[in-house]
Parts: C-alpha cells; structure tokens; sequence
C-alpha cells in the first residue's frame, strides 16, 4: 500500500481540525492585483415585446404552403 503524506485519516466520529489560513492572496483577488480579471460590459436588458409585436411575430410563424414553387401532386423532372 503507497502512502501519501498530504492524506490524514481522522475518526469519523471527531470533527477534522481547521486548516491553517494561508499567506497567499485568493484567486480572485489574485486575479484583480494581477490586472487579469476583465470586467463585463454592461449590456443593456432586452426590451419585452409588446402584445402588437407578439401577433405580428405569431403571424409571421405562420408558414403558408399555397406559396411553394413545388406541390407534392405535380411531377418534377430534370431531362
């Protein structure tokens, strides 16, 4: 069996000890001192559409087939 010395083993029935704070910094604060965390634009939230936009969108979903160049009862040959 290998051992691995950062692996402790603590009975179940005891609370596992604290880690120790560390001296380094946290990611995100590494990150911002690093110059490397980039701020999002800020985008504007999208307009909700209006009833008058909703039934023009409806309608406009509608597909149509009286439109087709090709109707499935006429024959189509290429000679």
């Amino acid at each position: 069996m290998l051992k691995n010395p950062s692996l402790k083993q603590y009975p179940r029935q005891q609370p596992a000890p604290l880690l120790p704070a560390s001296d380094e910094p946290d990611l995100l604060t590494w990150l911002e001192s690093s110059g490397r965390l980039i701020a999002r634009d800020n985008v504007a939230e999208p307009d909700f559409p209006t009833a008058e936009e909703e039934e023009i969108s409806a309608l406009m979903g509608v597909e149509d087939s009286s439109y087709d160049d090709y109707d499935e009862d006429d024959s189509y040959d290429e000679d």
